[in-house]
């Protein structure tokens, strides 16, 4: 059914193939299997912190059984099991947004493949090595990550085995691993497979990262130079960024492009937790009282006091509210995707005072989330 709803080759990619079983949930009627799912545990950043995430990938019903409803039955079951399982909130990819708005998702981010042609990157000379490295170095690399990862919102605080079962695992293509090196210090890494491209020869290929991670404009500056250096056989570079994209503003900005973009969406699965873990700005001392909606998981449902300062919040039930939002809008409210302005105009805020709208986009203030994996 996976293969089929995916149009992927027979062999299933190696994240499902090699899924742990109590990972993957499935629903049966008349002994038959109608639909399915996985859940992939991680941690989310926002505002510094990490939230507990569960992410889901591969939701599929088979083809006799759409439109009956079988889909909405697991997501909801799974939705509840997450809940009781201390889940904060949930990430996925869809290929549908109305079916997971209906379940209390919505788009919350976006994950940007850009590309430049090799013979753009301009050559330079920096107090940085560019170096290989492996396993041993491993532990310092996730240390890189982390550190690079905490500036943004949105991407994944990643357990051990997703190290070694997706960002490094072998594919079809070798994958080469490079750090920059300033002063001793780690300051950037670079992750990639050479995919082939068409060219004059067969051997021709573009540099598709999996992860390009920088900290200082001298070692984004090497490991740039050193894709560059491919030219000549290497014909691109690929790297997922946000969408503003500050890495661009080394470059030539009228030959980088956007190759690819598509949209996530997230949902809180549970409202106080979700809200009391995630960072918030240091210097800001607000309170906003919400009557959150949520169809499905009616224990988020009610109205709540939101109290920020010193950098956490403080969530308590409240007996009313004049500020009303559903979780979906909610959700991406907090990631910090959409502005309180927007949801008001959408009609999805209502009766927001101006100093509401205020607290809630300060509250969430932050650069725009982005995510650079698929799962």
């Amino acid at each position: 059914m996976h293969v089929q709803t995916f149009n992927f080759p027979s062999s299933l990619p190696d994240r499902y193939r090699s899924a742990p079983v109590d990972s993957v949930r499935i629903l049966t009627d008349n002994n038959r299997v109608r639909a399915a799912l996985h859940i992939f545990p991680f941690g989310q950043i926002f505002g510094s912190q990490v939230v507990s995430c569960a992410g889901i990938g591969g939701v599929k019903v088979s083809p006799e059984a759409r439109g009956k409803g079988f889909g909405s039955i697991l997501m909801k079951a799974t939705l509840s099991e997450l809940r009781c399982g201390g889940k904060a909130i949930s990430t996925l990819y869809p290929t549908n947004p109305g079916i997971y708005r209906r379940m209390g998702y919505e788009l919350a981010g976006k994950l940007t493949q850009f590309q430049i042609p090799l013979p753009a990157v301009p050559r330079v000379d920096e107090d940085v090595t560019v170096e290989p490295w492996d396993e041993k170095t491993l532990p310092d690399i996730v240390e890189s990550y982390r550190g690079f990862a905490r500036q943004s919102n949105g991407l994944l605080e990643r357990p051990l085995h997703w190290w070694t079962e997706r960002v490094l695992a072998h594919s079809e293509r070798p994958v080469y691993k490079y750090l920059a090196r300033r002063r001793g210090v780690i300051t950037g890494y670079l992750i990639y497979v050479q995919e082939p491209e068409p060219g004059d020869l067969p051997y021709c290929f573009s540099i598709a990262c999996r992860d390009l991670v920088w900290h200082d404009c001298q070692s984004a500056r090497a490991m740039l130079a050193f894709a560059g250096s491919h030219r000549g056989l290497g014909k691109n570079l690929f790297w997922y960024a946000p969408a503003e994209n500050p890495l661009a503003l080394l470059l030539n900005q009228d030959v980088v492009r956007v190759r690819w973009s598509y949209p996530w969406m997230t949902r809180l699965v549970c409202v106080t937790e979700a809200l009391q873990g995630r960072g918030y700005p240091q210097s800001l001392k607000a309170a906003l009282e919400l009557q959150v909606t949520d169809s499905v998981l009616p224990e988020n449902d009610g109205p709540i006091r939101v109290e920020v300062c010193d950098g956490v919040a403080r969530v308590t039930p409240v007996k009313n509210a004049s500020a009303r939002v559903d979780v979906g809008i909610l959700s991406a409210m907090y990631t910090g995707w959409l502005p309180a302005s927007d949801a008001v105009r959408l009609g999805r805020l209502e009766n927001a005072t101006s100093q509401e709208i205020a607290t809630i986009e300060a509250m969430f203030a932050g650069p725009k989330p982005w995510l650079g994996e698929m799962f």
